[in-house]
């Protein structure tokens, strides 16, 4: 559950704001805010989504993980469906237009911080270039808490390529939620605030080689009766069929 360090990341929305000059640094730090865990709709679409495979599934030698949330709208988090291409951009456009006719209106009063207030809607959207992958966020906004003075005790650091140093946000797999039980809390106060992952399915790639694909279903099938999930194992043939491993 990554922080928005992708260079492309929010500015595809945010050169609506042009007029408001923002500088590198302010969109950095906004971005260093944001926690983004990106999945696409489980559908025929993508599941046969040769460009998916490719591009996201090591060409065929990786897998696809098909799951759900244990809550579906935590109240911490924001769930929804990006967007892509400027036709999409009608009620961004709309806000603009009557925050400029409210300047005009108001000695040229004009909302310094708008991209700030409208973040929650920004993030959902990107390019009409990466339409094809359909995808699906799961986004957490750290409002008002400082990089430098980070007191979210949920967030951690790690390095990354580069040598640089990238934050990130846990999500749980269920059953393994370190805050469940809680004598304090109910499970849906909990589950508000840390939502967690239920893996439903796996599907393993074509080309995975038949010796590392009997190691692999060997480990799956540790992994669910050692954790006692319930996940099921599937396979996609080389005619792009998949099927259910018994």
């Amino acid at each position: 559950f990554n922080c928005l360090d992708d260079d492309e990341e929010l500015n595809y929305s945010l050169k609506k704001f042009h007029n408001l000059n923002l500088e590198k640094e302010n969109i950095k730090q906004i971005k260093q805010n944001l926690f983004c865990f990106s999945s696409c709709e489980s559908n025929d679409r993508t599941i046969f989504n040769h460009f998916m495979w490719e591009v996201y599934s090591d060409k065929g030698r990786g897998c696809a993980i098909e799951y759900k949330l244990t809550k579906n709208n935590p109240y911490k988090f924001l769930h929804g469906v990006v967007k892509y291409g400027e036709n999409q951009f009608d009620e961004i456009n709309t806000t603009l237009e009557l925050s400029e006719k409210f300047s005009q209106l108001n000695n040229g009063f004009y909302v310094q911080d708008l991209p700030r207030v409208l973040l929650n809607i920004l993030i959902f959207h990107k390019s009409k270039s990466y339409e094809i992958e359909d995808e699906v966020r799961l986004v957490y906004n750290q409002k008002g808490v400082s990089v430098k003075n980070n007191i979210n005790p949920h967030i951690y650091s790690d390095l990354y390529k580069n040598q640089k140093v990238r934050r990130f946000l846990k999500l749980y797999l269920k059953g393994k939620h370190p805050f469940l039980p809680n004598k304090e809390l109910k499970e849906d106060q909990v589950l508000d605030i840390f939502p967690q992952v239920e893996i439903k399915r796996i599907i393993l790639g074509t080309h995975i080689n038949s010796d590392d694909l009997i190691d692999l279903i060997n480990l799956l099938r540790e992994v669910q009766s050692e954790n006692n999930y319930t996940f099921e194992i599937w396979k996609m043939n080389l005619e792009k069929q998949i099927y259910k491993i018994g």
